[in-house]
Order: C-alpha cells, then structure tokens, then sequence
C-alpha cells in the first residue's frame, strides 16, 4: 500500500510541479508582448517625428526656391 500511495504523491507533485512552470511561462509571455507593444509605439512615434521633419524640410526646400512676397 505505501508504494501505490507514493506513486500518487509523486503524480501530484510532478503536476503541481508543471502547473508552476506553466504560469511562470505565461507570465513571462505577458511581460515580453507588453515591451513589444511599448517598442512598437516608440518606434511608431520617432517615425512620424521623422516623417514631419521630411516634410517641414520639403517645405523649406520649396520655399527656397519659390518664395512667395505676401
């Protein structure tokens, strides 16, 4: 009887084992999908940052040559 017993304990504790692993796992997860959603937003942002100075130094190319006497 003691062996059968032990048999289960060691089941449950190897599950239990797993169980812990797997949430370390997820959380792990979680935490790497939250800095990549805060890298894509930072790398979103310095590329409208970069597409507007394009765009103000078009506009100052443009300006350069066509100046407009208001």
């Amino acid at each position: 009887m003691p062996k059968s017993r032990n048999r289960k304990n060691h089941k449950k504790k190897v599950e239990s084992w797993k169980n812990k692993k797997q949430q370390q796992i997820n959380a792990a997860n979680k935490e790497i999908q939250k800095i990549q959603e805060n890298l894509m937003k930072q790398m979103e942002e310095e590329a409208a940052k970069a597409k507007e100075a394009q765009e103000g130094k078009k506009e100052m190319d443009e300006n350069i040559k066509n100046p407009q006497i208001t």
